[in-house]
């Protein structure tokens, strides 16, 4: 949206009709009502659109994923696929919100709209799966690698896979799943012990022990 080239009383009705919209749309999101949704589209019918073009801001499909509202959020990844790609001010998609916050229910939904949000990279090129690994979820871990078995070889920035993030914070559970994925991946064990050749931790020498 540009207000630059209006009239300065028409850019000032521009900007307080925009914000009002956008409270009313965080606080619909914030409290999954899907009609308010549909109602501030009937008023504006590019709003979505309109969303769609800001960058590293919390959108309304964030707001829902932390606050765990996901009927909100599944509706919204139907209207508008592209906001699962989206990162908010911290480098987080709303996959991302949705696990730090908690809301396992909502996490599960990723493939609802495909595996691409699976793989998307936020802060320090960290992937939602990453993020499980650290937290040590086993069930929305293995629903996860279910839905997106590739994921498994993603790195970091740090070039870190989520093998070696199990084995840096000496993670067991996130261990246990993890590795039996990477042998029907046909990751071999030389590969492995290779990865792990040069960590110090405990885990790190167990897996240079396969």
């Amino acid at each position: 949206m540009f207000f630059g080239s209006l009239p300065a009383l028409t850019r000032l009705e521009k900007y307080t009709n925009f914000f009002q919209r956008a409270s009313t749309m965080s606080v619909a999101a914030r409290e999954g009502e899907i009609e308010a949704l549909y109602g501030l589209s009937w008023e504006k019918s590019d709003v979505l659109r309109e969303i769609d073009q800001m960058e590293f801001v919390d959108i309304l499909l964030h707001i829902a994923a932390a606050a765990g509202c996901t009927e909100f959020a599944t509706e919204l990844m139907d209207l508008k696929p592209s906001f699962t790609m989206k990162l908010n001010q911290d480098g987080l998609s709303a996959i991302h919100l949705a696990l730090l916050n908690g809301q396992s229910d909502t996490v599960p939904l990723t493939p609802h709209i495909g595996q691409k949000s699976c793989l998307c990279q936020g802060k320090n090129g960290y992937t939602p799966l990453q993020y499980v690994v650290m937290k040590g979820d086993r069930p929305v871990l293995a629903k996860f690698l279910e839905d997106c078995p590739n994921c498994i070889h993603d790195v970091t920035n740090r070039n870190e896979t989520a093998l070696h993030l199990a084995a840096k914070n000496n993670n067991l559970k996130a261990f246990e799943v993890l590795l039996p994925w990477l042998w029907i991946s046909n990751h071999s064990r030389s590969q492995v012990k290779k990865e792990f050749s040069t960590s110090r931790t405990g885990m790190a020498t167990m897996c240079c022990t396969l």
